[in-house]
């Protein structure tokens, strides 16, 4: 093999390297973090989805005061910047956004169904790019 096809190999094998240990299909993220309650009492084992306009949804399990982070490609990154529906399902397994296993799975929860639906949901979070964003939601229906 010639110098010139040995630095070749060697050029791709380093870019390859380099896009193989990167976050696949990621995007910037800012950090997202906030309290879920329901008139005024903390929900634990929620599950919170932020789904942007564009992109990959995040999400976030609540603890036992009802706080969250969100997660969207490694942990508790947070994020995409933009607007986003959020919903609040049940704990357990968060099915994707208007997923069959979504619309199978009925309300069950101490608060209206409209925040368990990406389509009927009226909770929103403007997500800011480089900024800590901190989003309290206390249902009241």
């Amino acid at each position: 093999m010639s110098r010139q096809a040995a630095a070749g190999v060697g050029i791709l094998l380093v870019v390859a390297l380099i896009v193989g240990c990167s976050r696949a299909g990621s995007a910037p993220t800012s950090k997202v973090t906030g309290t879920i309650k329901h008139k005024g009492v903390p929900l634990a084992n929620v599950n919170v989805t932020f789904t942007p306009d564009t992109g990959r949804p995040g999400t976030g399990t609540t603890d036992a005061q009802g706080q969250y982070s969100i997660t969207t490609f490694e942990l508790n990154d947070g994020a995409v910047p933009g607007r986003h529906r959020v919903t609040i399902t049940p704990g357990g397994e968060t099915p994707m956004p208007e997923s069959p296993a979504e619309a199978a799975r009925g309300p069950s929860a101490p608060y209206a169904a409209k925040y368990m639906q990406l389509d009927k949901t009226d909770l929103t979070a403007q997500v800011e790019s480089g900024k800590s964003n901190q989003f309290d939601f206390d249902l009241t229906d």
